[in-house]
């Protein structure tokens, strides 16, 4: 639960947004329930554990969004989700994550395969395009599922700037979200 806890602190501060961490080394199930913001915005955290994520659970946790007038929110589950539930939320209007607890245990940046990943901004993509002159579309790209894409909460037609160093020497690489 620990390392599941850090991991979900630290991709939020990497997303942007903040909220109070426990310092305590015994974290519980309901250490999870936590609110992160950024700017004005909120993200609500749920985890669900030791149950599959049926579509109770997901009107559940909009019912809860609906009250604290959140349109955001992370589901971390340990079993399944079953498939009216992922369709659920497909044509829900929330933006709502999910996360299996595997993909928490570590964190996947933190890797020393993996080089520095940042989501550019609508002004700097138009910027990149233009000095390449090129279409988004012509650009090489990501899937949305990709651990990567999930762990910064990129969507579709975001773009990824990539750090990569060769020999001390530094190289910009850049995919499309799709």
């Amino acid at each position: 639960m620990n390392s599941i806890y850090n991991t979900l602190f630290e991709m939020m501060q990497d997303r942007g947004y903040s909220a109070e961490k426990k310092s305590t080394n015994n974290i519980e199930l309901d250490d999870f329930n936590i609110v992160f913001t950024k700017n004005n915005t909120t993200c609500m955290i749920f985890y669900i554990h030791d149950t599959k994520v049926g579509i109770n659970h997901i009107k559940s946790i909009i019912e809860n969004l609906e009250l604290k007038n959140c349109n955001n929110a992370i589901i971390i589950y340990s079993l399944a989700v079953t498939s009216f539930a992922k369709q659920f939320l497909d044509t829900s209007n929330y933006n709502i994550e999910l996360f299996n607890e595997n993909e928490l245990f570590k964190n996947i940046t933190k890797h020393y395969l993996v080089p520095k990943h940042k989501l550019l901004n609508k002004y700097d993509i138009k910027n990149l395009l233009e000095n390449l002159q090129i279409k988004q579309i012509n650009l090489p790209r990501v899937k949305k599922y990709d651990p990567i894409s999930k762990y910064y909460g990129a969507q579709k037609n975001d773009v990824f700037e990539i750090t990569r160093y060769d020999n001390d020497v530094k190289s910009l690489y850049y995919r499309l979200v799709y």
